[in-house]
């Protein structure tokens, strides 16, 4: 998988992750962190959405530019820091919503193909 393949990818779950939040946010939360997550406010849920979609925007336009490699960086580090963020609530929280380990994994998954990925080209940056 190139650099602007996974960008695009990531691109994509963002987008769809955010527009959920947006769109939906309680129920998105609740397939998240379960029944016993706390009453966030819509608010807060809504500005993580946008966040999330800022996040797919920045690896949509970074896919085709020379400089993929800036998005692709930060685009790692946050799928780092999601994955360990999300494993900790899933181990510290019981129930959790059926979707936090699989959004943990995808998490882990594409920090996993971006380590691999930088390590291939050397930057990330293809």
């Amino acid at each position: 998988m190139t650099t602007s393949q996974l960008l695009t990818a990531m691109a994509l779950i963002e987008w769809g992750a955010g527009l959920a939040l947006l769109l939906m946010p309680a129920m998105t939360a609740r397939l998240v962190f379960g029944e016993a997550m706390p009453e966030l406010p819509m608010i807060a849920l809504r500005l993580v959405g946008l966040v999330l979609f800022g996040l797919g925007t920045m690896c949509w336009l970074g896919r085709t530019s020379g400089t993929a490699a800036h998005p692709f960086r930060v685009m790692l580090g946050y799928n780092l820091l999601a994955a360990v963020a999300l494993a900790v609530v899933g181990f510290a929280m019981a129930p959790v919503g059926s979707l936090l380990w699989p959004v943990a994994i995808l998490h882990a998954i594409l920090a996993v193909l971006q380590i691999r990925d930088m390590r291939v080209v050397g930057t990330g940056n293809r």
